[in-house]
């Protein structure tokens, strides 16, 4: 039980639930909205539902030109999902990333790329038998490297979506 300026409220457990979803719904939606693309661009071609999913259709083609371009190829290609897997590529003798795009709505109707590079470090497991193994490494650890690239990438896709060469 609260007391709130004199009052008494109770809270059911239900409540708090309800409204922890609600709060993480926002930091989702919030998280959607913030990522990499071009949404102006993709905005001005809205229309009935059968022009955004054109607009979504060829954003994924366009990305898919692009990683295969500037990837070490495609691991998985989602096509109902909109989204690209690249292959693990070496970035150091006992480190490599690969590429994850995925098409997503950007706020009003618009429709942009959001590309995340993901890291990983070649260490020796834990259970004492001396094997190596592949560690994520955290988003923090690698977000200042990772960005410009995943802005570059997320670039390209928007050139080749407005015509740029393939």
């Amino acid at each position: 039980m609260k007391r709130l300026l004199g009052k008494r409220y109770r809270v059911a457990a239900t409540a708090a639930r309800a409204t922890l979803r609600a709060l993480l719904c926002l930091v989702l939606l919030g998280g959607a909205l913030g990522c990499t693309g071009f949404a102006e661009e993709a905005r001005s071609e809205r229309g009935p539902a059968g022009d955004a999913a054109e607009t979504a259709q060829r954003l994924y083609d366009s990305m898919e030109i692009v990683f295969r371009r500037e990837t070490a190829g495609i691991d998985i290609a989602l096509e109902e999902r909109l989204m690209l897997i690249s292959h693990y590529e070496e970035v150091d003798s006992d480190r490599r990333r690969r590429f994850v795009g995925r098409v997503v709505p950007i706020g009003r109707g618009g429709m942009g790329v959001k590309i995340r590079a993901e890291y990983q470090n070649e260490e020796y497991a834990d259970d004492g038998e001396g094997e190596l193994i592949w560690r994520d490494e955290s988003r923090e650890a690698v977000e200042e490297e990772a960005a410009p690239e995943e802005l570059r990438m997320a670039r390209m896709v928007e050139r080749v979506y407005h015509g740029g060469t393939e």
